[in-house]
């Protein structure tokens, strides 16, 4: 049998049995279904505004948890830069530190001691201060003693204060230990105005809350409204008034209010309810449906409103109209269904055998139309065959014009992998091999290690002998990746290698870089470095850190490292014209150096958790200790393994770069 005949069949028995279905179905059956569908809809519109307010919910509850968040990072970076600053200048009087610092509108800073007398104070008046000493949390602790003792232990040490007088202003403050004056600095602020904007906040997601629900109807009168735990409305129902606490449900006699919230408890079922003929509603007496949900959180109310006339009136109706409806529809579909079939079968058979014959093509020709389709495609007529043969068309030629851009993409995209893996050899040919002992004056052993998150990168490292005294190592980070990055770490490096041999201190050099680095510096990019000179023979190591990550160091009688601190100034490139400190520190028979750049510490695993400082000293402690006679390849291979382990696949985020000398000088070494 045809797909003709096939189609004209199926359209006539489907229609014949449709057509005896509803003569035999009763309108009960009708009503019910569309009645069902109805108070379907009310259910769903329940669930939407639930969503919705579930989603007020959670915005205002994300929201809080951000400003929290916020304000405490902001105090505690606050807290951070006074301590920097009392700790570089030890001396300064704290009140002048205090009162000096440029503090953000609406703050309070003050220091206070062991006595909880406040020493030093800026910022925004809080008269309660006054009574430091009395002043006691929401959990009511003391806050001067419980922050004293938390912050000098370290501790995280934070408060949240309720002043208890005619303001009852709220304040959340951080507290920091100051050992140089052996004080705690508070940082506070009035949270008050953070309780307004939530407010604000409220009510604008509120009001778009109720602008949407009332554009949902079910059916003529229904509706959707929002009340709260005391039956005031939050969404308003066209005929009911703004409180229904005091309406009666004339259902069960009990009050509408109280029926409504216990129907909350079971929001699959509905009940039914009408107000007295006396109510001031509208549609006072009529019978309605409600279906009700609890938003906890927020103690409110969802009612879904149906009418039941309007919910049974449209079945009964509608069964009679469709019998007769598909009775007569059955007869001029049969006729029409037989003609159409075979006008529409033939046609299709064409683009069908088409479509079986496109995966033949060879689409980098040139484009060659099908001379039946093309006839098609151009015919009078307007009808789906002449669009879907045009549409063949359009696809043959669309297909052919991304296959050729496909390939010219393929092929860009492989010569730029060929430019930037040469340009990775050329970084590569830039840092130096292995250093044997005997080229360092036998005064040791070092290595480095060094692989880009990219193709190319911004770290870099040199290790070097100035004549048969000195060696000179080098460490640096750029603040960018990928190519960019590789021009300003490569002529940092032969800002380095041309400038070293002038100057007694790498301090000095430095300065030079970074005035150099700092012109013309349109991207302004900068190089975290740090650069050392070994006297080989005395074991003294010249340096200046560039705002570098610290180095660890492990001395030959002691089996825990420490870290090299003290920084010669900030990073190199950002600032022109800055001054660097230089510093010095001798190195004994048997200790080891270990420098390394961020892309080991902030090396992150699918968590999102970083390496860290602390399991980078722990992994190098372990190394060098078993290490201490091998070679550093020994020492950066373990903590390569450790950083490799503890981001388990995770992809590399940074440039990870590590160097390591172990300074063993032969004991006939010439002094």
């Amino acid at each position: 049998m045809s797909i003709c005949k096939k189609f004209s069949l199926l359209i006539i028995t489907a229609l014949a049995f449709l057509a005896l279905g509803v003569g035999f179905f009763s309108s009960h059956s009708v009503e019910k279904s569309m009645g069902e569908a109805q108070l379907q809809g009310v259910k769903n519109s329940v669930a939407l505004g639930t969503l919705n307010a579930q989603s007020l919910h959670r915005t205002l509850f994300d929201w809080r948890i951000q400003e929290a968040s916020h304000t405490k990072k902001n105090l505690q970076s606050i807290q951070a830069m006074i301590a920097n600053i009392i700790k570089q200048a030890p001396n300064r009087p704290l009140k002048d530190v205090l009162k000096s610092f440029p503090l953000p509108a609406g703050l309070t800073l003050f220091a206070y001691n062991k006595n909880s007398s406040i020493v030093a104070k800026s910022g925004e008046d809080i008269p309660a201060l006054k009574y430091f000493s009395t002043i006691q949390d929401i959990k009511g602790h003391y806050v001067a003693n419980r922050m004293y003792s938390l912050a000098k232990k370290g501790k995280t040490a934070t408060s949240l204060v309720t002043i208890k007088d005619n303001t009852n202003q709220k304040y959340f403050g951080t507290h920091q230990w100051i050992p140089e004056w052996n004080v705690v600095i508070g940082i506070w602020t009035d949270i008050g105005k953070i309780q307004n904007k939530e407010n604000v906040l409220f009510k604008a997601l509120t009001t778009n809350l109720s602008s949407t629900l009332q554009t949902i109807n079910h059916g003529n009168s229904g509706y959707v409204f929002i009340m709260d735990a005391s039956g005031k409305l939050i969404v308003p129902a066209p005929d009911l008034p703004d409180d229904i606490s005091s309406l009666s449900n004339t259902e069960t006699n009990n009050s509408l209010f109280s029926d409504l919230k216990q129907a909350a408890l079971t929001p699959d079922k509905a009940i039914t309810c009408s107000l007295p003929l006396k109510s001031l509603s509208v549609n006072s007496g009529r019978r309605w449906i409600a279906y009700v949900n609890s938003i906890k959180p927020l103690q409110w109310y969802i009612v879904g409103v149906a009418y039941l006339d309007e919910i049974q009136g449209p079945g009964k109706s509608l069964s009679l109209r469709l019998f007769f409806a598909m009775l007569g529809g059955t007869l001029l579909v049969t006729a029409g269904t037989i003609f159409l079939s075979r006008k529409l079968t033939t046609p299709l058979q064409l683009l069908a055998q088409y479509a079986h014959n496109v995966p033949n093509q060879d689409f980098m020709q040139e484009e060659k139309q099908d001379p039946l389709l093309k006839q098609m495609a151009s015919a009078e007529s307007a009808d789906e065959i002449r669009r879907l043969a045009a549409s063949f068309l359009y696809m043959d030629s669309a297909l052919r014009a991304r296959v050729k851009e496909l390939m010219a993409t393929n092929a860009q995209k492989e010569r730029l992998t060929g430019e930037l893996n040469a340009a990775h050899d050329i970084q590569m040919g830039l840092l130096p091999d292995h250093l044997p002992p005997e080229r360092m004056g036998n005064c040791g052993e070092i290595d480095a290690y060094l692989t880009p998150a990219k193709e190319i990168g911004g770290d870099l490292y040199d290790f070097f002998m100035l004549d048969e005294k000195r060696l000179c190592i080098v460490i640096g980070d750029v603040s960018d990746k990928g190519v960019p990055a590789a021009l300003f770490m490569s002529m940092t490096m032969t800002l380095i290698r041309s400038g070293v041999h002038q100057y007694t201190h790498p301090a000095k050099l430095m300065e030079i870089i970074n005035n150099t680095l700092g012109m013309d510096n349109p991207k302004c990019m900068f190089v975290t470095l740090f650069i050392g000179i070994l006297d080989i023979s005395s074991g003294e190591l010249k340096y200046a850190n560039g705002g570098h990550n610290p180095l660890l160091l492990l001395q030959t009688d002691s089996s825990a490292p420490k870290w090299l601190e003290g920084l010669s100034g900030p990073v190199v490139g950002a600032i022109p014209n800055i001054p660097y400190t230089a510093h010095s520190i001798t190195l004994q028979k048997g200790d080891i150096l270990f420098a390394y750049t961020d892309g080991v510490t902030e090396a992150m695993n699918n968590e999102k958790k970083l390496f860290g400082e602390d399991a980078l000293k722990e992994a190098f402690t372990q190394s060098a200790n078993a290490h201490k006679t091998s070679l550093p390849s020994s020492i950066i291979d373990d903590i390569k393994n450790a950083v490799t382990t503890h981001a388990d696949g995770a992809p590399q985020s940074d440039d990870i770069t590590m160097l390591c000398l172990h300074y063993n000088p032969k004991a006939n070494q010439d002094s």
